[in-house]
């Protein structure tokens, strides 16, 4: 048949009709409205009724420039869809039949009618059986009289009889079928039937896996600065003490039969670029630990079966596979971002993990076989919550458990994964938690019937350090804040309040306090003008959009973008001497070049500074000679002379630069790098400009810090170090369940 005639003709199966050539599909002369792709894949099937169509054919016709993972969610949502304005089932088809992993077939009776007509002695006569809702096609191809055949045509016609018959059973029996499958009822949601805290220790670390194994849960505490290992007694509440094998460690796993753990080393005194996790198998409650293989692992997860291990491959945004001795190595499956958390399903039969791609908005989960194919995002169009950590499944395998980010608050959600023949499943996750505490890494009790996970309510206290007591005490009644910034007078502070994000302006001392930002936006590193009317700060308007630096109003106001447009990020707002300029750096659309620029306000003049090509953030010396910077590759602090356009390394590790008011000294932090770095080199520095001296001046506090991004570190205007502490709690606690 030419293309011609099968844009021209119209083909009818049951109560449809489809149109190629106006692009319509009708049910008993209703329009059914249908998208492009699903009517085009329609279409292909109807051409080549009762033979298989093939998913590569279907990609060649529909989807020739899609990738794989894309093509294969597409073409599964397409054929979803058709399904659904044509009533049909997957389970159950009576016009299109699934051939796993190779294509679809029609397999209904069809008739069309085209511009051009057949031979009389082959055109069928068609009529339809049923109600004209549900209804079938009955075919009967007539053939000009022969004579002397009237037994022959006697017998035909009895044969014609009991295949009509056959016919409207088999249909009647195809229909009460469907009308069955569309009337089971709808699976109940899950829901949290009660809720007890089992620790009551308030700095369990809430990033770390929870491993359940019988009546015992291992767990990792924040103890004077470090982190141990502990694990408590579900009979009586009691918290027992393990001796950690290393010094830097992180808990991944616990094998199937609960003997041994699967741990991540983080070896100390190697560069933060070259930062990888050792794996060991530790036996437990006593043992010695095996290091498997040579293999680099930034996350990891054994297998059903203990024989194989999956692990997160972040340098090669991958998935990897090594046997559980360590041998054979081999790459999985590649990720559209930097994976994390891979958790096996109970059967062993599929992977999922979170992954982390700031130019798809941040944290997704995705799943793939455990072959390694069918790459797709989990979750495809569901916006409900973002930063979706990857949980694990229960026991039976009916849900999968992840925690996701709504707003300032992080809930609990449970996807039903198995199908139920005799009821309809929820095809989004439904949510358990709604606060008041933040939930991490939910884990289940082997019977299904309790969720184990870290609850957090999370509380900052501004504190200042006192170099003559050398303790910290509370600064500016002890404000929840972060990221403070002091006018040049040092009357006014303005502030982001933790864990909220909003920008505040108040006195020193927390009184005349007025908002000035408001949810969604979240506001960090703000900067007072010289003459101390304006803040400038950067802002996300919204969880995973694009950094940008605003202005408003020391009184109040709407912020202003200082430069509009939607390509790339701005980084950390600098106020010239003369409070003219704005100086910051800036990205290309795709955040892959950043450079330094100096915006006159005023005239809108936009000027990149010689020599800062690569420099993401940065903050200028009250003198406006200098800009401080954290190098994004090294992760070393570097000065940049905005006169002269040279740089120079200052120290090898640091976070948030602050300048003493003199310009002479750079203040810095090394709170973040506990993990690389020796406990007796973790603290606040400053270094000399004039020769590059260091000093250390606090090392780091016995009690937990908080922070909205990171462990922040600033100056008070007399100079002395401010901190945020944690008040907060983070304890483990257990969710009773109902899960049908």
């Amino acid at each position: 048949m030419s293309n011609q005639d099968r844009a021209e003709r119209t083909i009818r199966f049951g109560p449809f009709e489809l149109s190629p050539r106006s692009g319509e599909l009708r049910r008993a002369g209703v329009r059914i409205k249908l998208q492009e792709q699903p009517f085009k894949v329609l279409t292909a099937l109807l051409e080549r009724p009762g033979e298989i169509v093939t998913r590569e054919e279907l990609q060649r016709r529909i989807w020739p420039t899609d990738n794989f993972g894309d093509f294969d969610h597409a073409l599964n949502v397409a054929v979803a869809k058709l399904r659904t304005a044509l009533c049909d089932s997957a389970e159950s088809p009576h016009l299109i039949e699934t051939l796993h992993r190779r294509g679809y077939r029609f397999i209904a009776l069809t008739h069309g009618t085209a511009g051009g007509s057949k031979s009389p002695e082959s055109a069928p006569e068609v009529r339809e059986v049923g109600d004209g809702e549900t209804g079938f096609l009955e075919a009967k191809v007539s053939q000009p009289p022969r004579p002397e055949a009237a037994p022959l045509e006697i017998s035909r016609a009895k044969t014609g009889v009991a295949a009509r018959r056959l016919l409207i059973t088999s249909a009647s029996c195809v229909v009460l079928a469907f009308a069955a499958v569309l009337a089971r009822p709808l699976v109940p949601p899950p829901r949290v039937t009660g809720i007890h805290q089992i620790t009551h220790i308030g700095t369990v670390v809430s990033n770390q896996n929870l491993l359940v194994s019988g009546s015992r849960i291992y767990f990792m505490v924040g103890e004077k600065g470090e982190s141990q290992i502990r694990y408590v007694s579900l009979d009586d509440g009691s918290i027992f003490p393990v001796a950690k094998p290393f010094p830097r460690m992180e808990l991944d796993d616990i094998f199937p039969s609960g003997n041994e753990l699967l741990l991540g080393e983080i070896a100390q005194g190697v560069p933060l670029t070259e930062w990888r996790r050792n794996l060991w198998r530790w036996p437990v409650p006593s043992g010695t630990p095996r290091r498997i293989g040579n293999i680099f692992a930034d996350d990891a997860a054994w297998s059903p079966d203990g024989r194989t291990i999956v692990y997160a491959n972040e340098s090669d945004q991958s998935l990897d596979l090594v046997d559980a001795d360590g041998s054979n190595p081999r790459k999985l499956a590649s990720l559209p971002g930097r994976p994390f958390r891979p958790r096996w399903s109970p059967d062993g039969r599929l992977i999922r993990t979170s992954v982390f791609d700031p130019k798809a908005g941040g944290i997704s989960l995705w799943q793939l076989d455990a072959s390694g194919r069918n790459v797709t995002r989990t979750l495809p169009g569901w916006s409900s919550p973002s930063r979706a950590w990857a949980g694990r499944w229960t026991g039976d395998g009916r849900y999968f458990l992840f925690a996701g980010l709504q707003g300032d608050r992080r809930n609990i959600w449970a996807l039903r994964d198995k199908k139920d023949v005799l009821r309809r499943s929820r095809t989004e996750p439904a949510q358990l938690t709604d606060g008041p505490l933040n939930f991490y890494l939910p884990v289940s009790s082997d019977d299904s019937k309790t969720i184990y996970a870290v609850g957090t309510e999370v509380h900052g206290q501004l504190v200042r350090y006192d170099t003559r007591s050398r303790q910290f005490e509370p600064y500016a009644n002890g404000l929840s804040a972060d990221h403070i910034a002091f006018s040049r007078d040092a009357k006014w502070m303005a502030y982001v309040t933790y864990p909220e994000g909003a920008l505040v302006r108040s006195r020193v001392d927390g009184s005349e306090r007025l908002q000035l930002t408001f949810a969604p936006m979240h506001a960090f590193v703000p900067q007072w003008s010289p003459d101390g009317s304006q803040i400038a700060f950067a802002a996300n308007v919204s969880r995973g959009a694009a950094q940008k630096v605003y202005l408003v109003s020391a009184n109040g106001g709407s912020p202003r973008l200082v430069v509009s447009g939607p390509d790339g990020e701005q980084g950390q707002p600098n106020w010239s001497p003369d409070g003219q300029s704005l100086v910051f750096a800036r990205s290309d659309a795709s955040v892959s070049e950043w450079a330094v620029h100096s915006l006159n306000l005023k005239a809108g003049k936009d000027a990149v500074l010689p020599g800062t090509l690569g420099i993401s953030s940065g903050i200028v010396s009250p003198d406006g000679r200098y800009l401080a910077f954290i190098s994004a590759s090294t992760h070393s602090l570097a000065l940049h002379d905005m006169t002269s356009g040279t740089t120079r390394q200052l120290a090898e590790l640091g976070d948030y630069p602050n300048w003493s008011s003199d310009s002479k000294y750079v203040y810095y932090s090394t709170l973040m790098h506990g993990a690389v770095l020796p406990p007796e080199q973790i603290g606040i520095y400053r270094v000399r400009i004039s020769d590059g001296k260091i000093d250390r001046l606090a090392a780091a506090p016995s009690f937990p810090l908080a922070g909205n991004w990171g462990w922040w570190s600033g100056l008070a205007p007399d100079g002395s170090i401010l901190l945020l502490r944690e008040l907060g709690t983070s304890d483990i606690y257990a969710l009773d369940v109902d899960l049908p």
